[in-house]
């Protein structure tokens, strides 16, 4: 049987070859990193308490445009309303003066 020196033997030591990396491959880990930490602090989240206050406050602010929203179509709702009122109230003054007219006619 033949012994192969790439083989490891019980009992050796195997080495593993050194990999040192080139100036371009730790330049683009170094750039990177420093990239994900200066993001990561311009996007981290706020303190709970100034999360709360920005819940809070788009809270207010949609519950405000609502609160709009709804007093508007009110005023509309309530103009149509009288609108149709006064169509309604002249409409019947129309048919009692027709009615009055037909009335004096068959006398």
């Amino acid at each position: 049987m033949r012994e192969d020196n790439n083989t490891p033997q019980s009992g050796t030591i195997m080495y593993l070859p050194k990999v040192s990396p080139n100036k371009n491959t730790m330049n683009k880990i170094i750039v990177a990193f420093s990239s994900g930490l200066i993001l990561g602090l311009l996007f981290a989240p706020a303190k709970g308490k100034n999360t709360r206050k920005k819940i809070a406050n788009l809270g207010n602010s949609c519950k405000q445009g609502w609160n709009n929203v709804t007093d508007r179509i009110a005023g509309k709702i309530e103009r149509v309303k009288d609108k149709v009122d006064d169509m309604a109230y002249s409409a019947v003054e129309k048919i009692e003066g027709i009615q009055f007219d037909t009335q004096r006619e068959t006398i």
